[in-house]
Order: structure tokens, then C-alpha cells, then sequence
């Protein structure tokens, strides 16, 4: 399988640890990153988190600094699933509870294009 098009916005729903996690790997390679989730302000919380992560990563060496700011400018939060339309990408973090799962794999499918690509996390 190829790599994701650069160019490709990515999403992630949930902003929890693994939400949030996932999209800062996803903005360090390149790509911008949409992040949602239902509680209001956690995506925020979320991507200022990240932000944060990106900071102290190029503190010790592990990024350049234009490379963690790249990369911290790549992340955004986004208020509700209907702003994943464009996404190629998306990636559902969310609560593990099956019945909510379905509910928010049948919203995407009808709001993303027919060719973006819905993956799920799990722990």
C-alpha cells in the first residue's frame, strides 16, 4: 500500500491520549490534522496538548525547531464530525463502546467523500 498523499488532510476523532497522540505523529509527518470530539472544548484541549509535545520535543533535540513548528501549525480542532468532509483520511478514537462506534462510522460515511479512507483505534 502507498503512503497517504502529503497533501491529504487527516482526522481524528476523539481527543483523549490516543486521539491526541495520533494526530501530533500525523502532523509531525506532514499532514494537516483536524481533530473533533463531542466534549466540547477537549479537541482544543487536545491540540494544545500536541502543540505542547512539538515544543519540548525540539527542546531536546528530537525536531528542529522549524520542523516542530511546522508541524504545530499543521493542527486544528474542529467542531463537529460534518468538518471531516475533505479529510482522505480518518481516524476514530473514541470511546470503547461498540453502539457508539457504528453511530459514528455511519455519520462519517455519509459526510466524508467515497474514496476517503475511515479507520479505526482500539484498545
Amino acid at each position: 500500500m502507498a503512503a497517504l498523499d502529503p497533501t491529504s488532510t487527516i482526522g481524528v476523532v476523539g481527543a483523549g491520549t490516543m486521539g491526541g497522540g495520533i494526530a501530533e505523529v500525523a502532523a509531525t509527518s506532514g499532514h494537516r490534522v483536524v481533530v473533533v470530539d463531542a466534549a466540547a472544548g477537549a479537541a482544543e484541549a487536545a491540540v494544545i496538548a500536541a502543540r505542547e509535545r512539538l515544543t519540548r520535543s525540539a527542546a531536546k533535540g528530537r525536531l528542529t525547531a522549524d520542523e516542530a513548528a511546522a508541524a504545530r501549525s499543521r493542527l486544528t480542532s474542529v467542531a463537529s464530525v460534518a468538518d471531516l468532509a475533505l479529510c482522505g483520511l480518518v481516524v476514530e478514537a473514541v470511546v470503547e463502546d461498540l453502539a457508539v462506534k457504528r453511530t459514528l462510522f455511519a455519520e462519517l460515511e455519509t459526510t466524508c467523500a467515497d474514496d476517503a479512507i475511515l479507520v479505526t483505534n482500539t484498545s
